[in-house]
């Protein structure tokens, strides 16, 4: 038997192979075809816009760029992504809503900047007022690896990311996950 709330899904949707218009129409079709009222979508993530930027910013032997530059830097794909998402469901005359980690602190890092750890009670806290508040009027998209760590600087989460999603079902009582992939065939 499956626990919790079957009117709410988190669609999961891969960073980075998102390359083409028609892969962010397509999500925005696969939402609409939903039979779940409340979507939150995630993007999750980094792919060829991360690598390029990763590229250029190394070439040089003088870069010395701290991780914690790295991670502001890497976060622009999944927060450009996301948006561009939103804007596609908007275009569309659905409610949706763009959930910034630069203005909300959703996910919560503690620990070691080197390896830091989801803070699960205070991601299920956040998660429960920012977007279960606006679940049942709108769409939310958020980046999914994008957090704040205790100093309120951006985050990266590299390990253990299924986790993230084991926090989001709880906070939003919801056993519903589903991944969405596209490949890059341009």
């Amino acid at each position: 038997m499956v626990h919790g709330r079957q009117d709410r899904l988190i669609l999961e949707v891969e960073s980075g192979n998102i390359s083409t218009p028609t892969d962010i129409l397509s999500i925005v079709e696969h939402i609409k075809s939903s039979k779940r009222r409340e979507v939150l979508v995630v993007v999750t993530g980094s792919g060829n816009v991360a690598g390029q930027i990763t590229s250029v910013a190394t070439q040089s032997h003088h870069n010395k760029i701290l991780l914690s530059e790295w991670d502001e830097i890497l976060a622009l794909e999944q927060l450009l992504e996301a948006q561009l998402i939103t804007a596609a469901l908007k275009s569309q005359k659905i409610n949706a809503t763009y959930i910034d980690p630069f203005q909300y602190t959703l996910i919560r890092m503690v620990g070691n900047s080197g390896s830091p750890q989801i803070s699960e009670s205070e991601t299920i806290k956040e998660v429960k007022n920012t977007v279960g508040s606006k679940l049942p009027n709108s769409i939310v998209v958020m980046c999914g690896l994008v957090g704040k760590n205790e100093q309120g600087k951006i985050t990266i989460i590299r390990d253990n990311t299924e986790k993230i999603f084991t926090v989001l079902k709880k906070a939003l009582n919801t056993p519903l996950h589903k991944k969405l992939s596209y490949s890059n065939t341009s």
